[in-house]
């Protein structure tokens, strides 16, 4: 059976008392030039056992019949990362997803506790609200709340304020205010102006 890296069944390596060094997987059943890769630079080892920690968590808490939901979220990541072979800088993009996918997961499943909820009213109609979680990730994230939709939103580099990006949504803070976009850019989804409330 392949397991299902970083995943339940690639923890048992590194709870079975593993060797500090080495990812969350068996570097001898590695497969693929990225896996190899990870077992070989011991940064990308270490955020290898990070997001074994972080999946671990997040399959505690996650709701009961969504787990298999995750599990097929894991191995689409996985993919993913196989696919930085093809990068010019395949270490980066490696470092690159390890990070954004810890992050994800932490904000997402509350894992690192957040500053908030911060709740945004939006161009003056009490019926359009965003909520807000901030987490201390690396990269810094954002769980934003409009109406039954989730979000999480990664910090991007701004001139000012703080601004995060994800999933066509932009939040982009400035002291109590904030701009807001949910949806893609030009399409009928513009930019709200938007306080936080007392």
């Amino acid at each position: 059976m392949r397991r299902l890296a970083l995943g339940t069944i690639a923890l048992g390596g590194l709870l079975a008392g593993g060797c500090a060094q080495q990812p969350s997987f068996d570097c001898s059943a590695a497969t693929g030039s990225v896996e190899t890769l990870v077992c070989q630079q011991p940064d990308l080892a270490a955020l290898d056992r990070r997001l074994a920690r972080a999946f671990a968590g997040a399959v505690q808490v996650v709701p009961p019949g969504h787990l298999d939901k995750l599990q097929a979220e894991q191995r689409g990541w996985i993919k993913g990362r196989d696919d930085c072979w093809k990068s010019a800088m395949p270490i980066q993009c490696i470092d690159e997803s390890y990070r954004y996918r810890i992050a994800e997961l932490q904000s997402r499943f509350d894992l690192l506790q957040a500053t908030g909820p911060f709740i945004y009213l939006c161009d003056d109609s009490e019926g359009d609200q965003v909520s807000a979680l901030y987490y201390n990730s690396d990269p810094a994230t954002a769980k934003v709340s409009r109406g039954d939709q989730d979000q999480i939103l990664f910090l991007v580099p701004s001139g000012s304020g703080a601004k995060y990006e994800g999933s066509n949504i932009m939040l982009w803070t400035q002291g109590n205010e904030a701009l807001i976009r949910w949806g893609f850019e030009g399409y009928g989804n513009p930019i709200m102006h938007c306080e936080i409330q007392p």
